[in-house]
């Protein structure tokens, strides 16, 4: 029942207006500068996109008087030189408060310990790092690390929020042997499918290994989704367990008004998006609440309310926003090294920020400054 109602108030919360949670205009805060360190495109997208729409969202901010504090993206470029000239940069700007690292650029470690000898004033942060936990402990104020899966158990509990009678996995064996925790949440859900009295059946579909495989897979799946749908009714749930799978459910699924609590990377944001052809000014991107009303919006024309949800944003963005969030509201506040790292004030910072939630937890026993965050579910 809990996690039923945080998901209830975050819908609530998701569709109130910026200006709820702004800082009023004119107050007396610290401006705050906070600097996003990633690679390229190519060598670390999530991050590198992350990054982008958190620049824009507060560019949103800055021109509807919500914010004054600035981001700024420094992309490392390949070579070493070039980063060289990039860590020198972050170091020459006097007003720069925080620096939030993330991605996997193997010279990573380095980069943070020469700005942190230098720069002992600035606040720094990780997100979604290839370090370990006891070196992002050692040489960062505070570090996000992504959940690598969303909760098996939290996706069966938000289709039967949505109506859910029936719920069908779709799964390869390819699939399962490519990711360890695959049979792990599908094996949650069914548990939970149980508790909540929930029907629940799974269906092995075909190897993906070519252009004809995933024709093949989409044919395979939309005539068994009828099958389903014969079988259970039209409150079924479908989940599948690749991009492939996403790709036909989402859209089959919305033509049929079935239930999707989640997609195969647990945020069907960019899904609906594409499928609704969605068009977002560039400063918008980065600012999930408008576009889960946006989206919500559309579902309705459809007849698809309260049928479609998942995760808010994939938990690899939201170590970012919840890193340049909580730093920029630890410097705004001027908060001790003991209750930057407090799970309370975490959680404060980014819905105060953003109106996002998630649960933070320690990394590893003993180490308070490493946190595995978990982004709340939204239903659509």
């Amino acid at each position: 029942m809990k996690k039923i109602i945080a998901i209830i108030l975050s819908v609530v919360m998701l569709s109130l207006p910026m200006s709820t949670y702004s800082k009023a205009e004119g107050a007396d805060e610290k401006r705050v500068k906070v600097g996003i360190v990633t690679g390229t495109m190519s060598s670390d997208r999530s991050s590198y996109e992350a990054a982008k729409k958190m620049v824009a969202l507060y560019k949103l901010k800055n021109k509807d008087k919500n914010s004054n504090d600035e981001i700024k993206h420094f992309v490392l470029p390949a070579n070493s030189n070039g980063a060289k000239k990039v860590v020198d940069k972050i170091v020459a700007e006097e007003d720069m408060n925080a620096v939030v690292f993330s991605g996997n650029d193997k010279n990573m470690l380095g980069y943070i310990k020469d700005i942190k000898a230098k720069r002992n004033d600035m606040l720094l942060m990780g997100a979604d790092l290839n370090m370990s936990i006891e070196e992002m402990s050692k040489n960062l104020n505070l570090s996000f690390v992504p959940t690598e899966t969303s909760s098996g158990k939290d996706t069966a509990m938000l289709a039967k929020e949505m109506g859910a009678e029936a719920f069908v996995v779709y799964y390869s064996d390819k699939d399962l042997k490519e990711n360890k925790n695959l049979s792990k949440k599908i094996e949650d859900m069914k548990k939970e499918c149980t508790n909540q009295n929930i029907e629940f059946a799974e269906v092995k579909v075909a190897d993906i290994n070519s252009k004809e495989d995933e024709y093949k897979v989409k044919k395979f799946i939309s005539e068994d989704i009828e099958k389903q749908i014969y079988k259970y009714g039209k409150n079924v749930n479908l989940y599948g367990t690749n991009s492939t799978m996403d790709d036909v459910i989402v859209k089959k699924g919305i033509k049929e008004r079935l239930i999707i609590a989640e997609t195969s990377d647990g945020c069907i944001e960019n899904d609906l998006n594409e499928l609704y052809r969605t068009i977002m000014k560039t400063p918008e991107r980065g600012n999930f609440r408008g576009n889960v009303s946006l989206l919500a919006g559309k579902n309705s024309k459809y007849n698809m309310d309260r049928r479609v949800g998942g995760l808010l944003m994939p938990n690899d963005t939201f170590v970012i926003y919840s890193a340049v969030d909580t730093a920029i509201a630890a410097l705004e506040q001027d908060v001790n090294e003991n209750k930057l790292c407090m799970a309370s004030f975490i959680e404060k910072s980014i819905s105060e920020k953003d109106g996002i939630s998630g649960a933070f937890r320690n990394a590893k026993s003993g180490i308070k400054n490493v946190k595995v965050t978990y982004v709340d579910q939204v239903i659509y």
